[in-house]
């Protein structure tokens, strides 16, 4: 594998538009998310992620990674998503060191209201940009790239 440490021109600008790329499509996510729905990116993705799991509910360890928090900054968004009365915590029946992050019917319903902005901006923003084979190129970039950067058996690998 080549190493790119001495980047040239071309390395350097693909490196620092992916950069501005990523960047901009999150704030306005993040824009329309507030807007629309009074919450952050964050938030959906937590309340997206229990709102699948079949009993609503799921390690907090777990809702960091599906979030991309840090565990502090998950326990502090958390708690303002509790004052909402989007979501709960609860200690597990069988480990009760263990915390679970537990979906409301108002998180619930939030999540639902807050689907078809995040769609929506998926779609415009980003599917609507790209070819089936710019789709299928860029999955595989981004399995590489986060392979690298967390392999197998990394306490940090989320997905």
């Amino acid at each position: 594998m080549k190493s790119y440490s001495a980047l040239s021109h071309a390395y350097q600008t693909t490196w620092d538009d992916f950069l501005s790329a990523t960047h901009k499509l999150l704030i306005h996510l993040e824009s329309k998310l507030e807007l629309k729905c009074n919450m952050c990116i964050a938030e959906y993705e937590i309340l997206k992620h229990l709102a699948e799991s079949p009993t609503k509910t799921l390690h907090m360890a777990k809702l960091a990674g599906y979030a991309r928090l840090s565990p502090s900054s998950l326990t502090r968004r958390f708690d303002l998503m509790v004052t909402r009365g989007w979501v709960e915590r609860h200690h597990s029946n069988e480990d009760r060191r263990v915390v679970l992050g537990i979906a409301t019917k108002a998180g619930i319903a939030q999540a639902r209201k807050a689907a078809p902005t995040y769609r929506r901006v998926q779609d415009e923003v980003f599917f609507n940009q790209l070819s089936q084979i710019q789709l299928t190129t860029l999955q595989a970039i981004s399995k590489s790239i986060a392979l690298a950067s967390f392999p197998p058996g990394s306490a940090h690998r989320h997905s």
